[in-house]
């Protein structure tokens, strides 16, 4: 973090010596542009006093050309050159003498020019005057008095004093801008490099920050997800645990309640079974007495009547009591090898000969012969095949199918993991309503009009000896599946 502060610091420190560096290359070469202006317009100023003091030097030549001229040949046309230099040269004069009223010696000069060029003039006109009113030989003995000549060498060397002390004006002020045209370029090459290595160290600087961190964020961001991943993993973990946990709280109580229904089981059916057995031997005395009163009682005795119907009710209590020690007696199983497939396919033909349903069986693989009581597991069939006829009035199919199956904690069975034999009756008939299937196994319950309510409570006690199972799945108008689960081993 403390680095991080210090990258930026220096940053912030690098762009604002450049701006600073900037700022100052531009004042310093708004200041060398004012100097070059300034330096400029001296330069011109001189090159235009020079230029004015050869004009008016040329001026006088050509009005001393045409004086010659008009002396020479009397024509009043090579006059014409001195005429025009007497207006311009005045004219000359008067710029000359505004270009040099800051210069203290070029004032002294411009009177002593102006002083001599009026004096040529003079001696011009004196001459032509003479020209014109004497003739050509009293204007040549002024002329050979070299009087003009001397006046005409002194205006030329006050005119070269003049342009020399210009010129050497003129070579300081280019040297001057030279030098200055040095140290500014000099200055801003210097001022632009410095800020340039400036810049871009501080960019370098920033980028180098931004790569830093973009690094950091990646890191980050990659804990981040590494932080994500380790939570979803755990909470995966624990969804896992949490679902094993449930479901093997769900098995442990569906085995507990399976227990306590074959502790039950067990208790009814030692009670039934004693009950059974006492109430079978007043049956007996019940039923003998009624056989003997028939055989002493003329049929068309009204007491006949009424000692056949209590043989009838003897016979049905007798019934019930031998349904009652069924349920009692299915105790520890005698077992024998035995082949399920066959057992089912007699025991189905059997409970459904002559009824209107039929029924198909299914065998998908060879199956192995089994410890089983045959006899018990028979009645199991049978009752299951009875059920499912019963559950289809006007008649249909019952599908049987046997198979082996692997059972696991995971299926959520009372069962121990191991292999089974599987026999399931599916119909297709009114179905059994969900509040009613917590309760088709208990003795006594049942929803048909004729019944004991024991068929289903002796089969579920019968399979539960043999260490299996029956699990049964409905839904009311579609049909109802019992599946039948019986261990392959002992």
């Amino acid at each position: 973090m403390g680095s991080t502060k210090k990258v930026e610091k220096t940053v912030s420190i690098g762009f604002l010596l450049s701006l600073v560096i900037f700022g100052l290359i531009s004042i310093n070469s708004y200041r060398n542009i004012d100097h070059f202006v300034v330096d400029n317009e001296r330069v011109t100023h001189t090159y235009m006093v020079i230029e004015k003091l050869e004009e008016v030097l040329s001026l006088l030549k050509d009005a001393e050309t045409g004086q010659r001229g008009f002396i020479i040949t009397g024509k009043s046309s090579y006059l014409e050159p001195y005429q025009k230099g007497i207006v311009e040269v005045k004219d000359r004069i008067e710029e000359l003498r505004r270009l040099t009223a800051d210069n203290r010696a070029h004032r002294k000069l411009m009177e002593d020019l102006e002083h001599l060029v009026s004096l040529k003039f003079l001696e011009l006109r004196e001459t032509i005057d003479l020209r014109s009113r004497v003739g050509f030989a009293a204007s040549v003995r002024v002329i050979e008095t070299h009087r003009g000549k001397r006046i005409m060498d002194s205006i030329r060397k006050i005119i070269s004093e003049m342009k020399t002390t210009e010129a050497a004006f003129l070579a300081q002020k280019l040297r001057e801008s030279s030098q200055s045209a040095g140290v500014a370029l000099g200055t801003l090459i210097l001022g632009n490099v410095l800020a340039f290595i400036i810049l871009v160290v501080s960019i370098a600087l920033l980028f180098r920050q931004i790569a830093e961190r973009k690094k950091a964020e990646d890191v980050l961001r990659g804990m981040n997800e590494n932080l994500a991943e380790r939570v979803e993993e755990r909470t995966a973990e624990l969804r896992k645990t949490n679902e094993a946990l449930m479901a093997e709280t769900n098995s442990r109580k569906q085995i507990e309640d399976e227990l306590v229904r074959v502790q039950k089981f067990e208790s009814l059916g030692v009670l039934a079974g004693g009950i059974a057995h006492d109430f079978n031997n007043l049956l007996a005395v019940i039923s003998g007495n009624a056989n003997l009163g028939l055989m002493q009682t003329d049929e068309n005795h009204k007491a006949y009547q009424r000692l056949r119907e209590v043989e009838k009710a003897t016979q049905r209590a007798a019934d019930l009591t031998r349904q009652l020690l069924t349920f009692s007696k299915a105790g520890a199983p005698v077992k024998h090898k035995a082949n399920i497939e066959s057992l089912v396919r007699e025991t189905a033909g059997l409970a459904l000969s002559g009824a209107a349903t039929s029924y198909n069986l299914s065998v998908p693989q060879a199956l192995p012969d089994i410890e089983i009581d045959a006899g018990q597991i028979s009645q199991v069939i049978h009752n299951m095949v009875i059920n499912a006829d019963h559950a289809m009035p006007g008649g249909g199919n019952i599908d049987l199918k046997c198979e082996m199956v692997s059972v696991n904690n995971s299926a959520g069975l009372p069962l121990r993991e191991g292999d089974y034999v599987r026999i399931s009756i599916r119909d297709r008939g009114i179905g059994i309503p969900g509040e009613h299937l917590a309760k088709i196994f208990d003795p006594y319950f049942t929803t048909k009009q004729k019944g004991s309510g024991l068929g289903l409570a002796t089969s579920y006690s019968i399979v539960t000896k043999h260490g299996g199972h029956i699990h049964v799945e409905s839904e009311t108008g579609k049909g109802t599946l019992f599946q039948i689960y019986l261990p392959e081993g002992p």
